[in-house]
């Protein structure tokens, strides 16, 4: 069960990482930003997988509410990060929201 929760957390972190840095590419950043989407990243996925991870274990009822509450939290906390770094917020808050978005339906494709 631990090995399928670290292989879980992996795949999910490098299509969420490739996903992502191929989204905000697409914004024509002049700033190259892939360490801090890296940083970022290595954050907020891990965390969320697992905590998905777990619930789906317990069989937690309401998986889909937590994981749309928590995406919801990424959002903001990659765009707040983004922000510092690229001095534009709304840009960098509709990048994440963006990102984050298609990331998820992405996965939800693939695993599904």
């Amino acid at each position: 069960m631990i090995k399928l929760i670290i292989i879980s957390l992996i795949k999910s972190f490098l299509l969420t990482l490739i996903i992502e840095y191929l989204i905000i590419k697409a914004f024509n950043l002049k700033k190259k930003i892939f360490i801090e989407i890296l940083l970022v990243n290595l954050l907020t996925n891990p965390l969320l997988v697992f905590i998905i991870n777990i619930c789906y274990i317990l069989n937690f009822k309401y998986i889909l509410i937590l994981e749309i509450i928590l995406e919801i939290l990424i959002i903001f906390i990659e765009g707040f990060v983004y922000s510092k770094i690229l001095f534009d917020k709304k840009k960098s808050y509709l990048m994440s929201c963006t990102a984050n978005i298609i990331a998820y339906i992405i996965g939800l494709l693939l695993y599904f």
